[in-house]
């Protein structure tokens, strides 16, 4: 596949080597994103966690999805899933990401449902 880097980087996607990735829909790109993997999104206001449906080059579509108001004690809740203050979507909900406001993503083992 001939991808073009200045593509890349106007999109915002950088690939890592070794990663599994992800071919966005139309773009002949990649993205270190696994569809199906549940992510912490930290974007530059909020953390949003949830199962990755779909990566276009400016959101991703998430589901399952639930706003964390408070992490508690930052790596134990990306090794857990688990986390001090939640408020998640209604179930059913697909909730929208934009992909420039992401800080860093990481996948974690369970998402969080239940308020708290």
């Amino acid at each position: 596949m001939n991808q073009n880097p200045d593509l890349f980087r106007q999109a915002g996607i950088f690939c890592f080597p070794g990663l599994q990735t992800t071919l966005l829909k139309g773009t002949g790109m990649d993205s270190p994103y696994v569809i199906g993997g549940n992510y912490l999104l930290r974007t530059v206001t909020h953390i949003v966690t949830g199962k990755i449906e779909s990566v276009g080059p400016l959101e991703i579509v998430v589901s399952s999805a639930a706003w964390v108001a408070d992490t508690g004690r930052y790596a134990n809740a990306v090794a857990t899933g688990s986390f001090s203050e939640v408020e998640p979507y209604p179930d059913g909900k697909l909730v929208i990401v934009g992909r420039t406001t992401i800080v860093d993503a990481c996948e974690i083992p369970n998402l969080p449902r239940d308020q708290k």
